[in-house]
């Protein structure tokens, strides 16, 4: 699928070198041997990704760069931002230190 949306999106740039049928399918075997190690949905997203911010289709290592930086950036724990606390829970707490730090003098 993701030769098929280069050879819409980047035309006769990615057409180009697969014209001949033996390269083509040495260069599915290649790239499919390079990217099994990433599942289908990181690449599909990497392809959507190259679709729409590429002028020029990737090389295979800027392709398997994208694709560790999507798994990375699965990863990565989105802090939702919090609501301040009341100034009531505030003081309350600033006392509790006061009184640790009272007690050890």
């Amino acid at each position: 699928m993701m030769f098929t949306k280069f050879a819409v999106a980047f035309r006769h740039f990615w057409l180009r070198d697969l014209q001949d049928d033996r390269f083509n399918d040495f260069a599915k075997k290649e790239w499919g041997k390079n990217l099994k190690q990433f599942s289908d949905s990181v690449i599909a997203r990497v392809t959507d990704i190259c679709e729409q911010q590429f002028e020029f289709p990737p090389t295979m290592a800027q392709f398997i760069g994208l694709c560790k930086n999507e798994v990375n950036r699965q990863y990565v724990k989105k802090i939702e931002p919090s609501s301040p606390s009341s100034p009531e829970t505030a003081a309350y707490h600033l006392n509790k230190m006061k009184e640790i730090l009272n007690r050890r003098r």
